[in-house]
């Protein structure tokens, strides 16, 4: 079960957006890949592996919804929930870039 995250971040303005980037994706793809089959995967918790990243201020996601009513990745009994590739399943715009 693949899974994308569209996510728009704040970070410091002296941070190297593009190394950023790519540690939030590999933060990001570690939590989800993680989960085991049938586990459903927090939205929270990819939150806060991407606010672990230095340079990181703070975290929206865009897609899936996320609020106080949906904090989960629903996946099937069946399904192991993995990162495939982190440029096209983990995408990250920066606010003010």
């Amino acid at each position: 079960f693949p899974v994308t995250i569209l996510g728009v971040l704040s970070v410091r303005t002296s941070d190297d957006t593009q190394s950023v980037r790519q540690q939030i994706q590999s933060s990001v793809a570690a939590e989800i890949n993680r989960s085991g089959i049938g586990e459903s995967v927090a939205i929270s918790a990819i939150i806060s592996a991407a606010e672990s990243v230095a340079g990181v201020d703070a975290v929206s996601v865009l897609s899936p919804t996320f609020n106080s009513t949906n904090d989960r990745i629903i996946v099937q009994p069946y399904e192991k929930p993995i990162v495939v590739n982190l440029d096209s399943d983990i995408s990250v715009s920066f606010v003010g870039n």
